[in-house]
C-alpha cells in the first residue's frame, strides 16, 4: 500500500515476491511503472492506482499472503478500523500485515525544534493531528498511538512485534547536519538498535515499524 516511487515494490519483486502495488497519486504509479521499465524491465510488478480507503477493491486479484505499508502511508488514514476490516478480507490466516508510522511523540524532533525555538513545530504530532503541506496540497495527518492502533486492528489482527525507528536519530530533515558529525551519528545509530523494542523507548521515535498477524479463525 502507499508504494510512492515503487522503491519497495521493486525491491520485493526482485526478490521473488508477487507484488500488487497501490497508491492513491497518479503520477506515483507513473514514476514508480517508469522506474520499473528502466531498472528491471524483466521484473513484474502490477500497479493500481488506489487510496487505502478502497483497498478492498484489489480483492479481484484474490487472496494476499502479506500486505507492507511504508513511507508513513496510513497516518494520512482517519478511520484505522475501516482500513483493518478491509484487509481482514484480503489477507489469510496467518499472513502478516506490517505497516512503518510516524508516531506521535518523536523525542529528537521535539528537542530539535525546542533548540531552535520553534516550540509550536516540536509539539505539532502531539495532539494526534495536524496538517501538513506536500507540494500545493494541504494533508491531514494522523498520529496514533500504539495502543489506539493495537485497538483499531483487533479482534481480526493481533500484533507480534513493535520497534521504534529514529529514536535518537534525528528525523531526516535534520540529516544534512547530522552528517559533518559522523561520529555522533554512529553512536545515535548504536543506542537506536539497543532501544529499538524496549517498551517505552520504542513508542518516541521518528517512527513505529510493526508487524501484525491476520487472525486465525
Amino acid at each position: 500500500m502507499n508504494c510512492g516511487t515503487g522503491e519497495d515494490a521493486l525491491f520485493l519483486a526482485s526478490k521473488g515476491v508477487s507484488v500488487v502495488a497501490c497508491d492513491a497519486s497518479e503520477q506515483m504509479i507513473e514514476y514508480a511503472q517508469q522506474r520499473l521499465r528502466t531498472e528491471a524491465p524483466t521484473t513484474v510488478v502490477k500497479f493500481a492506482q488506489l487510496p487505502i480507503e478502497q483497498i478492498a477493491e484489489i480483492r479481484t486479484e484474490g487472496t494476499f499472503d502479506g500486505v507492507f505499508s511504508n513511507f508513513s502511508g496510513l497516518n494520512c488514514v482517519a478511520d484505522l478500523s475501516q482500513t483493518a476490516e478491509d484487509l481482514a478480507t484480503l489477507l489469510a490466516p496467518g499472513a502478516p500485515l506490517i505497516i512503518c508510522l510516524s508516531t506521535r511523540f518523536c523525542i529528537s524532533e521535539i528537542i530539535w525544534f525546542l533548540i531552535h525555538g520553534r516550540p509550536h513545530e516540536a509539539f505539532r504530532r502531539c495532539s494526534g493531528h495536524a496538517a501538513a503541506k506536500v507540494g500545493e496540497f494541504v494533508v491531514d495527518v494522523y498520529y496514533p498511538t500504539l495502543r489506539q492502533l493495537q485497538k483499531s486492528f483487533s479482534p481480526a489482527f493481533v500484533m507480534r512485534s513493535c520497534a521504534g525507528i529514529g529514536i535518537t536519530v534525528p528525523p531526516s530533515y535534520v540529516e544534512p547536519w547530522i552528517r559533518k558529525c559522523p561520529n555522533l551519528l554512529h553512536v545515535m545509530e548504536t543506542i537506536d538498535k539497543a532501544l529499538s523494542v524496549c517498551p517505552g523507548f520504542r513508542v518516541i521515535g521518528d517512527h513505529m515499524l510493526i508487524s501484525f498477524e491476520r487472525v486465525r479463525v
